[in-house]
């Protein structure tokens, strides 16, 4: 890919796959696919009601369009502008809602047995997915901003005062307890003391290292209500 088609493809201020439902529409192109109501000409009642504008560009995955199964040009190039903005490696848009995007999530990284971090109170599409896919959830009690009177996310904090606490327990220093389970001393330190966020994987290493399992870790006294 040349320097200049990154550079346009990355351009936040554009709208892939409006831009081609726009162009789709100034097309005189006759459906003979679903959607039965035929860009509105097959079903006057619903284009009353919904508009012109909008069963106009009511049709089924073509060329023009690309196809969600297989994004390879206006879908595509939403999903990596939506990445761009996220600044994640990748993005995938979804249809049928969050329930589905959560549980295409937990089907693709988990299998049966193993242990997935979840806060206590996590969407009913994730416990769907657990029994769909047999893995084990591990529960952190969130913490709660009393004003606003809303469940937050896990506070870093106390990760890091878990691990320093309970490293300190077993009298091991980090440098030693950082060989132990075979991660680098200064990604191990960073972790300990706050400075950077931990992949659910070293979570997992570190929680073994000091013999507890993620579940009994995340109940401890640190991640108390």
């Amino acid at each position: 890919m040349s320097e200049n088609r990154t550079r346009f493809r990355l351009d936040q201020r554009r709208a892939p796959i409006y831009e081609a439902l726009e162009r789709f529409r100034q097309m005189r192109v006759v459906p003979f696919d679903v959607p039965g109501h035929k860009r509105g000409r097959g079903n006057p009642e619903l284009t009353a009601f919904l508009g012109q504008q909008c069963v106009g560009v009511d049709v089924n995955s073509m060329k023009p369009l690309d196809n969600l199964c297989h994004p390879v040009s206006v879908i595509r190039e939403a999903e990596e502008l939506a990445a761009d903005a996220f600044g994640a490696a990748h993005a995938f848009l979804m249809v049928g809602g969050t329930t589905s995007s959560v549980q295409s999530m937990v089907l693709t990284a988990c299998k049966r047995g193993d242990e997935i971090i979840l806060p206590r109170n996590v969407h009913r599409s994730v416990l769907n997915a657990l029994v769909l896919c047999g893995a084990v959830p591990v529960y952190v009690n969130p913490e709660v901003d009393k004003r606003l009177g809303i469940s937050l996310g896990m506070k870093r904090e106390q990760v890091e005062k878990a691990i320093k606490e309970l490293r300190a327990e077993r009298g091991v220093s980090q440098e030693e307890f950082a060989n132990l389970i075979g991660m680098s001393r200064s990604y191990f330190g960073e972790v300990e003391t706050g400075k950077r966020n931990v992949a659910a994987v070293n979570l997992e290493k570190i929680a073994k290292g000091l013999g507890v399992s993620l579940a009994e870790f995340f109940d401890s006294e640190f991640f108390g209500e």
